[in-house]
């Protein structure tokens, strides 16, 4: 394969963008549409990688011939990328489904057996397993900053608050004082 695509799901799981891509003459057609990070339904005008998401499913096509692609946005990418095979993949972390990765071939088609595509899954979930922990740990830092400020807050308040029952109680013996002169 000589070019990539790495699609993932939007926050709000109803599309999905690609994120990165290689970079080659077949792909520049493509390319502003990467780079601007366009959002594609997860429906059939979303193309392939809508239905590899939603399906969690691989598809893999060699000797592509766009005449014979009746979706629009498949037809529309094969033509421009000039691709001869592909091989489309969720990007998954047990049942849950963050993305896909699409590799392409575009001078000669690629002949690939369902154990090659297997190993490619298996490899393509280490990496989907290492993005939801990237995921998580940025998560985690982020509430542990938060409980942090927190903490120095409380910390304030008590310091705020000590200071108060200080005065509090000087004022209160300085009433006792004046209590008892006047009592006496």
């Amino acid at each position: 394969f000589e070019t990539y695509g790495v699609a993932m799901l939007t926050p709000d799981k109803n599309g999905y963008k690609f994120i990165k891509s290689s970079t080659s003459e077949y792909i520049e057609g493509l390319q502003k549409s990467f780079s601007e990070k366009l959002v594609f339904p997860l429906n059939e005008n979303g193309g392939c990688m809508a239905e590899v998401i939603t399906k969690n499913k691989h598809f893999f096509f060699t000797d592509i011939d766009p005449s014979k692609i009746e979706n629009e946005t498949n037809r529309k990418a094969i033509e421009a990328m000039r691709m001869k095979s592909a091989l489309n993949i969720p990007v998954s972390v047990g049942d849950e489904v963050i993305g896909g990765v699409s590799f392409f071939a575009h001078n000669k088609p690629v002949y690939l057996n369902e154990g090659n595509i297997e190993n490619i899954k298996r490899f393509m979930n280490q990496i989907a397993v290492s993005i939801k922990n990237s995921r998580i740990y940025e998560e985690l830092k982020e509430k542990n900053s938060e409980l942090t400020n927190a903490l120095k807050n409380i910390e304030k308040m008590s310091s705020t608050i000590f200071v108060m029952k200080d005065k509090i109680e000087n004022l209160d013996s300085e009433v006792q004082k004046t209590v008892s002169v006047t009592k006496e």
